[in-house]
C-alpha cells in the first residue's frame, strides 16, 4: 500500500503544479523503481503517473466535456482535430491523419514541431519510454 501512495502523492502534485518538473518525473521513476510490482502493471501506472501532466488542460473521463484541451477519451485510433465539443487551431484542424501511436509519439515529444502553430503550450515530453508508456496507458481508456 505505501508504494501506491508514494505514486499518488507524486501524481497529486504534479496535478497541481498543472505540469511536472524534471525532479517529480524522477521522483515517479524512484517510486517505481522501489516499488515491487509487475512489469505490466509499471506501464499501466507510470502511464496514468505521467497523464497527470495533460490534467491541467484535459479530461479522460468518458463523455466529459473539454476543458483548454479537447477530451483523451478514445483519442488513439481517432482522427486528428475531430472531437466535435472543441475548437482546435487552424493548423491543427489543417492537419490530416490519425492519432495512431506514431502520431501521437511525435506530438507528445513535441506539440509545436508536429504541428506547427498549434495553441499547445506544453513543451513535450522527450523521454521516449515515458511517450510510450502515456500512449499505452492512452489506448486503455477506450471502449
Amino acid at each position: 500500500m505505501t508504494k501506491y501512495f508514494l505514486i499518488f502523492i507524486t501524481g497529486l502534485m504534479a496535478a497541481i503544479s498543472g505540469c511536472a518538473s524534471e525532479t517529480s518525473e524522477k521522483a515517479n521513476d524512484n517510486a517505481l523503481n522501489k516499488s515491487n510490482v509487475s512489469a505490466q502493471e509499471t506501464v499501466k501506472l507510470s502511464g496514468k503517473t505521467i497523464y497527470n501532466q495533460c490534467r491541467a488542460c484535459h479530461t479522460i473521463d468518458k463523455g466529459k466535456d473539454a476543458v483548454i484541451g479537447p477530451n483523451l477519451w478514445g483519442i488513439v485510433g481517432s482522427d486528428i482535430a475531430a472531437k466535435s465539443d472543441f475548437t482546435y487551431s487552424a493548423a491543427l484542424s489543417a492537419k490530416e491523419g490519425v492519432w495512431d501511436e506514431a502520431a501521437l509519439d511525435a506530438f507528445i515529444e513535441s506539440p509545436k514541431a508536429f504541428v506547427p502553430g498549434n495553441r499547445m503550450t506544453f513543451a513535450g515530453i522527450k523521454d521516449a519510454d515515458k511517450r510510450a508508456a502515456l500512449i499505452k496507458y492512452l489506448k486503455q481508456q477506450s471502449d
